[in-house]
């Protein structure tokens, strides 16, 4: 078997996927920023559990770095690289835009236009991944609304959580809004991205992968993130 254990928290919309290669054996949502914490590894130890399985028999873990919830993504990437450390597992970082476009165009495998990843980065900005119909990314950036509309070709499917504060700027007349499911990343995807590059004998050193940041608060930065040995225990 090829275990991979997806983490997902980069958004509101958490979850963690837990699949066979390309085949899905399990995944748990929580949607609430401030449930990621303790909600996280509980969920991760349930997938395992249910698939009688535990941290060895993993082949591979595979975590959502962002850009997204500056907190989201630490609680992630840190209980990913924790897990990968002391369970001695390959571990993987992929984007969430990458992640949302990967969904997508899977769903759309005759799509010839491009497609937006749209998410909000606040403050008045958002972070845009422009996607060719391969699901090839031609850009990924920080940008005003105003810019992305310059950016993004006439006719560009237009997805993700950042769309509706900036609607009236970032749509004209020839703009589609994707369905709703495309507007946050899933572990699922996660997963299948991660075990990609797997097999092309790609991996992250635990050291240096790091999250890929939108902007932070103030009352972020001061939130630690704590997770212990005794935490990767299945009972």
């Amino acid at each position: 078997m090829n275990l991979v254990l997806a983490i997902e928290t980069s958004s509101s919309e958490g979850s963690v996927a837990l699949t066979d290669g390309s085949t899905l054996l399990g995944l748990e949502r929580f949607s609430n920023d401030a449930s990621h914490t303790k909600e996280l590894l509980p969920s991760i130890k349930r997938l395992l559990k249910n698939a009688k399985a535990d941290f060895k028999s993993l082949s591979l873990v595979s975590v959502d770095i962002g850009p997204g919830s500056f907190t989201g993504i630490r609680i992630g990437v840190t209980c990913a690289k924790f897990i990968s450390y002391f369970a001695s597992i390959p571990l993987l970082g992929v984007a969430s835009t990458d992640t949302i476009a990967a969904h997508y165009f899977a769903e759309n495998k005759t799509e010839k236009r491009k497609l937006a990843v749209i998410l909000d980065a606040y403050r008045g900005q958002v972070y845009c991944a422009l996607y060719g119909h391969n699901g090839e990314r031609e850009f990924l950036d920080l940008l005003k609304p105003e810019t992305v509309k310059e950016r993004t070709p006439t006719g560009s499917i237009l997805c993700g959580y950042g769309i509706e504060r900036y609607r009236k700027v970032l749509l004209d007349e020839d703009s589609i809004i994707a369905p709703e499911r495309y507007n946050y990343p899933e572990s699922f995807y996660v997963a299948l991205l991660g075990f990609h590059k797997f097999q092309s004998n790609k991996t992250d050193e635990v050291e240096s992968l790091q999250p890929l940041y939108l902007r932070a608060s103030e009352a972020e930065e001061r939130r630690n993130i704590t997770i212990k040995p005794e935490d990767l225990r299945l009972e």
